[in-house]
């Protein structure tokens, strides 16, 4: 378990020391997003994650309830 949590954090790590630089870059992975589209998509997947271990939840919790991050700039 200590491996997979220490690859998130590298990985998160790097995402987000890079991410600025590559906001509006296309993503070769995924067709018709560019990095704010990606940046966006793993703020809010890293967010439900922080409100399931918080709240310790056995079941997902709703799409709704997990707020989206800001946009342009604030990004």
């Amino acid at each position: 378990m200590d491996r997979y949590l220490d690859d998130l954090d590298r990985d998160g790590r790097a995402f987000l020391e890079l991410a600025p630089l590559a906001l509006d870059q296309p993503v070769d992975h995924c067709p018709g997003w560019d990095g704010a589209a990606l940046a966006s998509h793993l703020g809010r997947v890293w967010h439900s994650m922080a409100m399931h271990v918080s709240r310790r939840a056995t079941e997902m919790i709703p799409a709704d309830e997990v707020p989206r991050p800001p946009s342009g700039d604030a990004l």
